[in-house]
């Protein structure tokens, strides 16, 4: 987040995907008290997957 703000670009774990993973681990907690599926309340746009470096391998 830091590096983000430094950059001037937006965090990738925003407010949105924050509170998404909370309501994610609250439902699992309420599916497996009440033994069956939860709906989410939630959803969120997933952030843009980050770029593989170029990595050398030793042969």
């Amino acid at each position: 987040m830091a590096c983000a703000l430094r950059l001037g670009r937006a965090p990738r774990a925003s407010g949105e995907l924050c509170f998404h993973v909370l309501d994610i681990m609250l439902a699992f907690q309420e599916a497996s008290k009440a033994g069956q599926h939860v709906v989410l309340a939630s959803r969120c746009e997933r952030p843009a997957a980050l770029p593989l470096p170029e990595v050398r391998f030793d042969a």
